[in-house]
């Protein structure tokens, strides 16, 4: 959380979410729990909008 908050503090947009009282990994052990779908989605959103905005065109070497 000190790393979200120092990237806040230099000006970095940041996304980030707390599932408070759910251990790491606790979407992929268990990924039909409603918090788990929830976490998941919000992953995939996050991915989907850094694809879109951050990510190069990348060109075919030959």
């Amino acid at each position: 959380m000190q790393y979200v908050e120092n990237l806040r503090k230099a000006g970095v947009p940041v996304d980030f979410e707390l599932y408070k009282g759910y251990y790491h990994g606790f979407d992929i052990i268990q990924p039909n729990a409603e918090v788990s779908k929830k976490a998941i989605s919000v992953f995939i959103d996050s991915f989907k909008y850094a694809v879109d905005h951050y990510f190069a065109e990348q060109t075919a070497k030959r």
